[in-house]
């Protein structure tokens, strides 16, 4: 099992993945009770999206520490390209 989860991919798709959900999660427990509209235009203000972009890469933080004290290394380099697609997102949105 540690030899099929030690590809590339998988560890992109999970750095692509567990911050989506941790961000939504986060989104849940601060704003309970949100509709679809005030959703949107939360993501219309920069620097709000900003930082949320960098607390949703906490689990990515994590996922590499664990992936790496687990000898998984093509796993840990799929994860750290995640992390790289979500600080250039921050970067564009934030010059923007």
């Amino acid at each position: 099992m540690k030899r099929f989860l030690d590809r590339g991919w998988v560890g992109a798709l999970m750095g692509l993945l567990f911050p989506a959900i941790f961000g939504i999660l986060f989104l849940d427990s601060i704003h309970v009770g949100l509709s679809y509209e005030d959703f949107v235009s939360f993501f219309h203000t920069p620097s709000l999206l900003v930082k949320f972009l960098c607390v949703m890469l906490f689990p990515d933080m994590g996922g590499v520490f664990v992936l790496n004290s687990l000898e998984m290394w093509k796993a840990c380099r799929g994860m750290f390209g995640a992390i790289g697609i979500y600080t250039i997102i921050g970067i564009i949105i934030f010059c923007l």
